[in-house]
């Protein structure tokens, strides 16, 4: 395999692995809160409750929501 042939399967699998990233931070860290745990969250918020500056990610509203439900926030 000749030098280019290597660097062109190293940038290739860069594009990959860079999409991968991508995919698992919108799953991780989804840029809107999802409407089912838009209350809770909103409380959570005003209980200081706040997980990072660019919002949660699903554990956390999972989390919220939970709390929300029995009351505890």
């Amino acid at each position: 395999m000749s030098v280019q042939d290597q660097v062109e399967r190293l940038e290739a699998e860069i594009v990959e692995l860079k999409y991968q990233l991508m995919v698992l931070q919108n799953y991780v860290m989804p840029n809107t809160i999802p409407e089912w745990a838009q209350a809770a969250s909103d409380k959570a918020k005003a209980a200081g409750m706040v997980p990072s500056p660019v919002n949660g990610g699903y554990d956390f509203y999972r989390m919220t929501a939970f709390l929300d439900e029995k009351r505890l926030i």
